[in-house]
């Protein structure tokens, strides 16, 4: 008998194993009135779980992985090598997402050298065949990018932006962040400016906080509603520096044809202020109260987003919650949760959160002493504005 035809008889063989069991559990279940019962019906269903191999995995027995992931172009002999660490998830067999290896080194380089990226599991070895859902278990790979100058060199010291305060949001996106607006909610603030009306009722941060709870009407994590909910800011508010000098306001795209204010925010508080005749205080870094830069989260779990606890990135078919501690205790309940996030919030604001977490992530590698190559100058022009602090130096900014 060939082996396909004795794995077809051996599945009618558990087929039949398993309907004889469960008509003795149902038999069971009928007949048996003892206080006992649901134990025998329980246990009886576990062994018929068993044999059509529908018993669930237990989470306890995943081994999450632990990877460290190293700069391709230094020795680490004589070099701390490891640019960032990450860890498995219990949701993709204790293994790490290239997608996110990748985002983290999008996020701590620029456009031209993370389209050179590869990885390989030893240092100057063979390219690893990565998809977007690739899941990586290994111990330590490394980062290369070829030399634009020398495609031979396989250990090219290409350089990574130093510190946060040097990073500036992307020309261009991640090919999954690009494809991720499908899966985001068709809602919208519905913003309403009637209410107001007098210097005294002029409280931006109450109003702008209003809209976001009822354009989110819970939160979009847990499903929580209002009275445990609060707002959070997807760019924090210590970042006004940055907010300023990327010209944040421009991705709200909701310029205002009547006043020639660029947000609608704005428009309201200058009509306001001519109707009541009140000097009302306005700059750009204003907008950062507005509905487009804020989310609807329970308290716990807005606390560990400001944190830096948890990101939100684009999965397969929706926006997802990713934890990096798969201890911590929101984690156990929340990682990799849907998150329902409006259509009308920009996916550019979204990449600031995962960009601080990377350079948190990367500090030991980029603090150490160090060849200037494994630097990079910003092409920024130098604002106006005071530098935003080192994301390394200033606790405001370590998530």
């Amino acid at each position: 008998m060939s082996g396909i035809d004795c794995d077809v008889l051996n599945d009618i063989r558990k087929s039949r194993r398993a309907t004889k069991l469960e008509q003795e559990a149902e038999k069971a279940n009928k007949m048996d009135n003892k206080p006992d019962k649901p134990d025998k019906l329980s246990a009886m269903q576990s062994i018929v779980n068993r044999i059509t191999g529908k018993e669930p995995q237990r989470n306890s027995e995943i081994k999450l992985a632990d990877i460290a992931f190293h700069h391709a172009g230094y020795d680490p002999k004589s070099f701390n090598t490891v640019i960032f660490r990450l860890k498995g998830s219990k949701h993709y067999d204790g293994g790490v997402m290239a997608s996110l290896a990748h985002l983290f080194f999008y996020l701590l380089t620029d456009d031209d050298t993370s389209k050179l990226l590869f990885i390989s599991r030893t240092r100057g070895g063979h390219p690893l065949d990565l998809r977007a859902t690739t899941i990586l278990w290994d111990s330590d790979l490394y980062l290369h990018c070829p030399n634009p100058d020398d495609p031979t060199d396989k250990f090219w010291q290409y350089p990574l932006l130093p510190s946060f305060a040097m990073w500036q949001v992307p020309r261009g996106r991640p090919t999954h962040w690009n494809d991720a607006r499908k899966s985001m909610a068709k809602t919208q603030s519905n913003l309403k400016f009637s209410g107001l009306k007098t210097n005294a009722d002029l409280d931006l941060i109450t109003f702008c906080n209003d809209a976001v709870s009822n354009r989110d009407w819970k939160c979009i994590l847990s499903g929580a509603y209002e009275s445990k909910c609060e707002r959070a800011y997807i760019v924090p508010l210590r970042l006004r520096n940055l907010w300023i000098a990327e010209r944040m306001s421009k991705l709200f795209g909701d310029w205002s044809f009547t006043s020639g204010a660029n947000t609608l925010l704005k428009a309201a508080i200058q009509s306001t202020a001519k109707r009541q005749r009140l000097n009302v205080p306005y700059d750009e870094a204003t907008d950062m109260h507005h509905p487009m830069n804020g989310i609807y989260l329970r308290s716990d779990l807005a606390k560990a987003y400001d944190n830096g606890d948890f990101i939100l990135i684009p999965g397969k078919e929706c926006w997802i919650a990713h934890f990096f501690d798969p201890t911590h205790d929101l984690a156990k309940r929340f990682d990799h949760e849907t998150a329902t996030i409006s259509h009308e919030i920009s996916r550019s604001l979204l990449l600031v959160r995962p960009a601080m977490v990377a350079f948190r992530h990367a500090y030991e590698f980029l603090n150490q002493v160090q060849p200037k190559s494994a630097m990079k100058e910003s092409k920024a022009a130098v604002p106006a504005q005071p530098p935003v602090e080192n994301a390394a130096e200033s606790p405001g900014l370590l998530l």
